[in-house]
């Protein structure tokens, strides 16, 4: 009787030669905080995170990137990064963002997704990955409805996305944002008390600059300075980001009221539609000038 030959043995899964000899440098310790606090980030934000200065993306044309190649000098394949600046260039800097989050996914502390073809994929923190970055008090998250991380869609735009860009875009300074640490919407819910019928609670920003410098902003009429904003160290910030007038007005007669009595500024970044309502209600509900003063409205689509 002839023996049944034993099916081939798997084959072994090719491993990066670092696999599961992780150690934590900085940068995956404030990488790990800025996902694991905003719940959910797109690679290509991540990737500003990153950079020094938190600079956007430079995007080449097929010409530039050629005459780069052509005049890039050749080296071997391989080899440690360590030492080279952050790149600025688009794809060099996805697969620069991309290497360290396979590093981190093939040890477990995050998990990607891609819900739209011919967009970044997103990243999230897994239980481990928070339990290691000791974000303790939040636990791993399912992933959203795909609509709601949309981007630059024809129909739709992320608020998610919008708001991981802003928090990335103020810590480079944009709109003159002092230096700063940053307090996410999910930090703020989570140290609130749990909700319960008829107790009404104070209305939770996109996340709040702590400032660590003093700053200021100038208050301008067609184009003239009439009036200077100044702010101190240790004052607080609310961010929001604001892309729909309807969205807005279902809130407008208790937001602006709300977010002062718990903080010291507001800013709005707005796209257009809803500029105009945050104008008109800031005028209808806040009476006192000083109140209105404290409310600084800008164009999203300047900063971004």
């Amino acid at each position: 009787m002839s023996r049944r030959k034993a099916p081939p043995a798997e084959p072994e899964p090719v491993r990066r030669s670092d696999y599961r000899t992780f150690k934590t440098q900085d940068r995956d310790w404030d990488g790990w905080e800025f996902v694991g606090s905003m719940k959910w980030v797109r690679a290509d934000t991540l990737g500003e995170f990153f950079d020094p200065e938190h600079q956007p993306a430079i995007i080449l044309s097929k010409e530039e990137l050629q005459k780069r190649e052509e005049e890039r000098p050749r080296t071997g394949r391989g080899g440690k990064r360590t030492g080279l600046p952050w790149p600025r260039e688009y794809t060099d800097r996805m697969n620069a963002t991309m290497r360290i989050v396979y590093k981190w996914e093939e040890n477990g502390f995050t998990k990607r997704w891609q819900p739209w073809g011919g967009q970044p994929q997103w990243i999230a923190l897994t239980e481990a990955g928070l339990f290691e970055r000791q974000l303790r008090k939040w636990h791993e998250i399912d992933w959203p409805d795909k609509e709601s991380v949309r981007h630059d869609d024809l129909y739709y735009i992320s608020h998610t996305h919008r708001v991981n860009q802003m928090r990335v875009r103020l810590l480079g300074g944009t709109a003159n944002a002092p230096k700063h640490r940053w307090l996410s919407e999910r930090a703020i819910e989570s140290s609130l008390p749990p909700k319960e019928a008829g107790v009404m609670l104070p209305h939770v920003p996109d996340g709040v600059m702590l400032l660590r410098e003093d700053g200021s902003w100038d208050i301008t009429i067609k184009g003239e300075v009439v009036d200077t904003v100044k702010m101190k160290s240790g004052q607080t910030v609310a961010i929001e980001v604001e892309l729909s007038r309807k969205h807005f007005e279902r809130l407008d007669h208790r937001v602006l009221p709300s977010l002062l009595e718990e903080y010291d500024y507001v800013w709005y970044f707005a796209e257009k539609n809803a500029h105009q309502a945050i104008y008109k209600a800031r005028g209808e509900h806040l009476k006192a000038e000083e109140d209105q003063r404290r409310i600084r409205l800008l164009r999203l689509e300047d900063y971004l």
